[in-house]
């Protein structure tokens, strides 16, 4: 009769209802949390924000496309360059980059306006660079093949008297 009784009490304020266990329980109320706090207000902002991100992404990745339509040409030594810069890379990075540049209050046009001389200026002197190292690699290269030397001339068929022969 005792089991009876305790089946018919009521659960303790914040204990498990019968059948749920303690993880269900915070889920639950994790759930019912959010759904009340979130209005209209709210809803708004996370809207805004995700625009925000995605109008980042965006520029983001138009402004990686074109870095690699540049270096492309100076990278045609190596066969997979466009596996590694692919699109799909791209749009993670410029997914990442958005997320960051949201966290921290950024926008493309701000980044370039600070430091759009700086992106110019590796923008220019990088490409002449990386040709530069690439012509000192291959000259270096070059440099540590072992010389051939001429062959030196064949010598001379011995040649053995045969037994009718004298010398």
């Amino acid at each position: 009769m005792a089991e009876l009784n305790e089946l018919n009490q009521e659960p303790e304020a914040g204990a498990a209802p019968a059948g749920m266990d303690a993880l269900d329980v915070l889920a639950h109320q994790a759930e019912a949390l959010e759904g009340s706090t979130t209005g209209p207000q709210e809803e708004a902002q996370a809207a805004q924000e995700l625009a925000e991100v995605t109008t980042a992404a965006a520029e983001l990745l138009a402004a990686l496309e074109m870095l690699r339509l540049m270096a492309a040409p100076l990278m045609d030594w190596w066969p997979l360059f466009e596996k590694v810069w692919s699109d799909r890379q791209l749009q993670a990075i410029s997914t990442a980059g958005a997320a960051v540049m949201q966290r921290q209050g950024w926008t493309m046009g701000e980044l370039m306006a600070q430091w759009g001389p700086y992106i110019a200026l590796v923008g220019a002197v990088l490409p002449p660079s990386l040709v530069t190292y690439q012509a000192v690699k291959q000259r270096q290269e070059e440099a540590q093949k072992p010389q051939q030397r001429p062959a030196a001339p064949a010598p001379a068929p011995v040649v053995h008297p045969t037994a009718g022969e004298r010398l």
